[in-house]
């Protein structure tokens, strides 16, 4: 039995297995391509494509997949009728919708939206690049502009400072790069000039130990507060 007949056979049997190691083998596809059987079997497989469309079958979308890719390839030795491809491009489309689907249906009402709707996301996906790329940060996997960054600024040193506190302190809090304005009451600000507010809010410390109870920071805080009035008053 040549191939073309056993892609009949397979086909009236529903085996799709079988019938995808056929295709699969590109030894079979000079001989599928001048086959007359295989042209009666083009037009029944999407027969059958259309009887089971509303149903979930990986095995016959897996075949449908690799008929379409013989079609598509540039070199394939044979290609289905437009009658064919477009009724595979519709079962395929309808099962997991793609652009190199809708080409070949794209006089379809529902195909028009998805084309349109994929001109728009194709024209955002380049803006928010051409933006990363300006701004120099990364693209998410969902597509979204990503401004977080990592808490140690790159710095070899900063993290070889909270590790080693960390080993040392082990019970405490730990924060790095965290602003004045997050371990002092910004209300500092009040007996301070503009130079020195400004400094107060532009400024971070590499590293603040917290107590685990209390949550503030370890430090005299009345003798703290003296000596930074002291040194910027």
């Amino acid at each position: 039995m040549n191939p073309a007949e056993n892609c009949l056979k397979y086909l009236y049997t529903r085996n799709w297995i079988e019938l995808a190691k056929i295709l699969t083998n590109n030894i079979y596809a000079k001989e599928l391509a001048e086959s007359s059987t295989f042209s009666i079997f083009e037009s029944n497989f999407v027969d059958e494509l259309v009887r089971h469309e509303n149903e979930t079958n990986e095995d016959l979308f897996i075949v449908a997949s690799r008929i379409f890719q013989i079609h598509n390839h540039d070199k394939s030795n044979f290609k289905l009728s437009q009658n064919a491809i477009k009724g595979i491009s519709r079962f395929l489309f309808n099962k997991k919708p793609d652009i190199v689907y809708a080409k070949y249906l794209d006089s379809d009402q529902d195909v028009q939206l998805f084309l349109e709707k994929h001109r728009i996301s194709l024209e955002k996906t380049i803006e928010k690049t051409f933006l990363s790329g300006n701004l120099n940060i990364r693209i998410g996997d969902h597509g979204e502009l990503q401004f977080d960054k990592e808490i140690f600024n790159n710095s070899p040193q900063e993290k070889e400072l909270y590790f080693a506190a960390k080993q040392t302190l082990p019970d405490y809090i730990l924060l790095p790069n965290t602003a004045l304005s997050t371990i002092i009451d910004p209300k500092v600000c009040k007996l301070l000039d503009t130079s020195t507010s400004n400094f107060f809010y532009k400024s971070t410390l590499d590293l603040c130990i917290v107590n685990p109870v209390t949550f503030r920071p370890i430090v005299q805080t009345p003798y703290y507060l003296d000596t930074f009035l002291e040194t910027v008053v």
